[in-house]
């Protein structure tokens, strides 16, 4: 029976399912902004559900701690950086009105199961033990799988310049 082969699956509802997604999740364009991105180094594709659509954000690799286990699968990846006390209040965090020029730590981690959000701290606070905030922490994910992509840009072969001195005698062009 033809219904029975798998390969029948393809003629039927995935190729207008992948059509959808690949255009509601705007690929191409999180494409291309992943090759401007990582073309002097790495990007990171963060996949994930959000108010039930699938959407793809390119993560900057230099605020990225990836963490790889002896066979090379991604266990875990931390994201940390600044941002403004104003950005933290617009997180809905109360934050003292002479703090909103200061600098804070934002930071966020996945792992297989879970990602963890950080309740944002001041980078002046060099004692503060950062805590994870239950507020901006998601549900569990689940996957048994890092939601992201980490994409490295090939590695460079050293260059060799060789220069042929000129003999005695001879001049450089």
């Amino acid at each position: 029976m033809d219904g029975d082969n798998p390969a029948n699956a393809f003629n039927g509802w995935w190729p207008s399912a992948l059509t959808a997604i690949t255009s509601h999740a705007h690929i191409p364009s999180v494409m291309m902004e992943a090759t401007i991105k990582g073309s002097v180094g790495s990007v990171a594709l963060l996949v994930e559900a959000v108010d039930r659509e699938i959407q793809i954000s390119t993560l900057e690799s230099a605020y990225l701690t990836p963490v790889w286990s002896a066979s090379g699968r991604l266990e875990s990846v931390t994201q940390q950086y600044q941002i403004a006390g104003a950005d933290v209040a617009a997180m809905g965090i109360a934050v003292p009105s002479e703090n909103y020029s200061a600098s804070y730590w934002y930071r966020r981690e996945w792992t297989t199961t879970e990602c963890r959000v950080y309740a944002p701290w001041l980078v002046s606070d060099s004692e503060h033990s950062p805590s994870v905030s239950a507020d901006l922490t998601p549900a569990p994910h689940g996957l048994g799988f890092v939601p992201i992509v980490w994409v490295r840009n090939l590695r460079r072969l050293p260059v060799i310049l060789t220069v042929n001195a000129p003999s005695s005698g001879q001049s450089r062009p």
